[in-house]
């Protein structure tokens, strides 16, 4: 009798184990997380947003206002004091020159490597494109690539709680609270980005999707005492 519980016992915890492997295994399909992401980016593929950030660079605290324009392969950013100073401009193009206009230090710095000119920008060097996908849900082509790796921390179906990269730089992203990708129309309220060269914290304050940006938003009208370096 003992041995007939026994084997009936062991008949259930091993149904239960499938079970939770199988639950773990089938949780998020990749085919169907791809649409979710496909919509987001259709959705977000130009829209204007505004953060309040923190970011802690070689022991130094800095806090402004970042004020973004994205359309296509055009990035526009603004940078401003927490007194609405306006502190920066910058424009980055995909694969062309791009231009970061450092006001209060009447310097410009033009560059095809935005990594470079994000970090003359903020101190921390990130591919601009790539931050913004992060902060749209708008992710790269090849999820299942990722999926794999384990890189997306995933706290419940489409929940994303956090993302850690190793390519093209170590990089670790924190969503609080979580990001729902399923939510298409939202963005994450806070973003905690940690790299090898500082700790950097968004703040959503407003965003708009699909926003009608016109094409002159993306010129800077840079004086000619500006001293301008070419990188």
């Amino acid at each position: 009798m003992r041995l007939v519980y026994f084997l009936f016992v062991l008949i259930i915890v091993c149904f239960c184990c499938y079970c939770s492997r199988q639950i773990k295994e089938t949780r998020f399909f990749p085919t169907e997380i791809q649409g979710v992401i496909e919509s987001r980016c259709s959705m977000w593929s130009a829209f204007e947003a505004k953060f309040k950030v923190k970011s802690v660079v070689k022991h130094k605290t800095f806090r402004y206002t970042l004020h973004v324009w994205k359309k296509k392969d055009k990035l526009k950013l603004d940078v401003f004091s927490l007194w609405g100073q306006t502190l920066a401009e910058a424009i980055f193009n995909r694969n062309l020159k791009s231009v970061v206009w450092l006001v209060t230090n009447k310097e410009a710095y033009i560059s095809n490597d935005v990594e470079q000119l994000v970090q003359f920008l903020t101190g921390i060097t990130i591919q601009p494109f790539s931050l913004l996908n992060y902060v749209s849900g708008c992710f790269k082509e090849d999820l299942k690539q990722e999926l794999a790796s384990n890189s997306f921390n995933w706290c419940g179906n489409f929940l994303l709680c956090g993302i850690a990269l190793s390519k093209p730089a170590k990089m670790e992203l924190i969503y609080d609270p979580y990001f729902n990708l399923a939510e298409l129309k939202e963005l994450p309220s806070k973003i905690t980005l940690i790299t090898p060269d500082g700790v950097m914290n968004l703040s959503l304050l407003s965003a708009s999707k699909n926003a009608d940006i016109p094409d002159d938003i993306f010129n800077l009208n840079i004086p000619s005492d500006v001293l301008r370096h070419r990188l």
